[in-house]
């Protein structure tokens, strides 16, 4: 074994190895996730943020805002019917009124991007995040786009 090789190996007995190994998984199954969480973001530098962008009809959803949401009693039923409207804007500037929680969840969920964190701000309005889609395969590879760190998940 080279100098090199030496530096870069040790030597472990096979018994000593999977003990320690055992330890640490039965650590690992054990430990309060959000403590772990915690003590990595702290000590741990980690790599920039990923986002799913959702996509609709070829354009991606930048905001959306809630124009009704009423709840009510339906007299024939004694079901408590709920009356939901949503305004979504995308990426393009145009808008689309959607009508009920259902329709607005699957346009919100059923096709995403990935997007990578370039910078943020805070200003009145709060945070904004501006990201970078990094889907390759996407038509919007590379493009860039300012969204409210509300609007991300």
């Amino acid at each position: 074994m080279t100098e090199e090789e030496q530096n870069k190996n040790v030597l472990v007995d096979k018994v000593e190895l999977a003990k320690l190994l055992d330890r640490v998984d039965r650590l690992e199954s054990t430990a309060d996730v959000g403590r772990l969480g915690r003590y990595d973001a702290r000590f741990f530098k980690k790599g920039p943020n990923v986002f799913s962008l959702s996509v609709y009809n070829g354009k991606i959803i930048t905001s959306w805002r809630t124009l009704k949401d009423v709840a009510y009693k339906d007299p024939r039923t004694g079901m408590i019917v709920e009356d939901q409207q949503y305004e979504i804007l995308f990426s393009n500037n145009t808008k689309l009124k959607v009508q009920g929680y259902e329709q607005f969840s699957d346009m919100r969920y059923k096709e995403r991007v990935r997007a990578e964190e370039i910078s943020r701000t805070t200003d009145d309005m709060g945070i904004t995040i501006t990201v970078k889609i990094i889907d390759t395969g996407s038509k919007f590879y590379g493009e860039e786009l300012a969204i409210g760190a509300q609007f991300l998940n």
